[in-house]
């Protein structure tokens, strides 16, 4: 699965907010200049975070935006099912798996829905006032894995692909070798 900007950018704004509750409300230019994203995409987003219910407007000269609840009762799971319409990696996990023909045959689908299950409880537990901490409670493997060198992992059983067989051109004929 991989995460739309709007989801991204969303839990970005949420983080500022979260940042500053103790402050004015922000408005949406405030919000652009500490985040790095549009105004026009700020407003985008702030629409279905306000009809959420995660964040609430304030009107007024000193108005703007703030959190409705606390940063630790919002988690990433919820601001990713917003702003996704769910967290699933594919179609068959989701609402829409009584449509697919291949349901009740598919030998992948029960790892499918494990792994998207996971990824949501994953989320879920991540709240926004734990990303605010200066440790890496949340994230432990984060810039340690980053400096490690990326390695495919095989699961023991799976030998890793053949080499593609080679085509070399020689005088205008190909060989396979």
């Amino acid at each position: 699965m991989k995460l739309s900007a709007r989801s991204r950018y969303a839990s970005r704004i949420l983080l500022e907010l979260a940042k500053h509750r103790e402050a004015s409300p922000m408005s949406a230019t405030t919000l652009s200049q500490y985040t790095g994203v549009s105004v026009q995409f700020v407003e985008q987003i702030l629409k279905p975070l306000k009809q959420s219910g995660l964040t609430v407007s304030v009107r007024g000269a000193a108005g703007g935006h703030r959190l409705a609840r606390s940063a630790d009762e919002i988690s990433l799971g919820e601001v990713v099912r917003l702003m996704e319409g769910g967290i699933t990696l594919t179609v068959c996990c989701g609402e829409t798996a009584k449509a697919c023909p291949r349901k009740d045959g598919c030998l992948t689908r029960r790892a499918w829905v494990h792994l998207s299950t996971t990824l949501e409880r994953a989320l879920d537990a991540i709240s926004l006032a734990s990303l605010l901490q200066p440790d890496d409670a949340v994230c432990p493997e984060g810039p340690q894995r980053a400096k490690r060198a990326h390695k495919p992992v095989l699961h023991p059983r799976v030998a890793a692909p053949a080499a593609p067989p080679m085509t070399i051109i020689r005088r205008g004929r190909r060989q396979q070798h």
